[in-house]
């Protein structure tokens, strides 16, 4: 990047833990670049204008694309997202230029009483507004009533007291960002909540041909986050679901080897189809491909045009 002083307007959600991520990525610029001045802007998105519309209604991209347009209208020079929210599909122009390295990609419980998961009685009432979540906590506790909720992670956390729910479940890596980590009730196993592709990964998107400020966002690349991020949204792609399908996908790489497990679940909660395998980093796309083979011959795509459909 130029050496010459310039103002470079990074663009998120205004909900805290996008700042909090946003305020992350200004101070790894910051100590890279510290002759340039980084301003955040906080960008309203349908996602927000409707907190209580349901996502599917809204659309895709329901969280980025009012940022997005910022940058291909050139009101934004750079972009931060929860890795989790971006659609497959990007907008013609935009790249992911940087993803930073992972924070811990599992859910959380949050429990009103601090009773973990297998402690909570019979019939217990549990918030969130994730197709995904909902459909394994059905698998794991067919009592469990499952609640719909939406908004910022501080309204969720007042909702568990206000709606008078016995458990909430939040990603735990937007806990951990928000320094809310003593929240945590349990830290919920991937046997029986596997996350969203790209959970706890923030994203840094730019324009395509930005060469200066794709090498602005150079230094905030991790190479090991970037493999569990392609390797898990390529799964949504193959399996023709979204980031808001009931699909779960943990990628970890570790000594050269990168390992996929998967899971598609019924919005009821059965049937389940879980899946995995493991190769070379360079092979990630075979290690794609093999689980989404091995998740469609057990049924996967009949469970994904069934949760489409809106069927219960």
């Amino acid at each position: 990047m130029s050496s010459e002083t310039r103002e470079v307007i990074v663009g998120t959600r205004g909900s805290e833990l996008a700042m909090a991520q946003a305020r992350q990525v200004v101070e790894l610029l910051d100590a890279a670049w510290p002759q340039h001045a980084f301003t955040v802007r906080a960008v309203k998105t349908s996602g927000d204008r409707f907190p209580d519309a349901s996502i599917p209604a809204i659309g895709t991209g329901v969280f980025t694309r009012d940022i997005e347009r910022g940058l291909l209208n050139r009101t934004l020079d750079i972009a931060v997202h929860s890795l989790k929210d971006l659609p497959i599909q990007q907008p013609e122009g935009l790249v992911i230029a940087a993803v930073l390295a992972r924070e811990d990609p599992r859910d959380a419980l949050v429990s009103r009483t601090g009773t973990g998961l297998s402690g909570l009685r019979q019939g217990a009432r549990i918030g969130t507004g994730s197709i995904r979540r909902a459909a394994q906590l059905r698998a794991h506790r067919p009592d469990f009533e499952i609640v719909s909720m939406r908004g910022n992670v501080p309204t969720r956390l007042k909702k568990l007291e206000s709606m008078e729910l016995d458990a909430i479940v939040l990603a735990a890596a937007g806990l951990k960002r928000l320094g809310l980590q003593d929240r945590v009730t349990e830290i919920l196993d991937a046997q029986i909540m596997l996350p969203a592709a790209g959970q706890g990964i923030v994203a840094v998107e730019t324009r395509a041909m930005d060469g200066e400020i794709l090498e602005t966002v150079g230094p905030l690349e991790d190479d090991t986050a970037r493999i569990e991020a392609l390797t898990e949204r390529q799964l949504l792609e193959l399996l023709g679901g979204g980031c808001r399908a009931p699909i779960g996908a943990l990628a970890r790489a570790a000594d050269g080897r990168v390992e996929l497990s998967a899971v598609v679940v019924s919005p009821e909660g059965a049937p389940v189809v879980k899946a995995k395998a493991r190769g070379s980093l360079e092979d990630w796309r075979d290690v794609t491909w093999q689980v989404a083979q091995e998740l469609k011959a057990g049924g996967a795509a009949e469970i994904l045009e069934q949760a489409r459909g809106g069927k219960r």
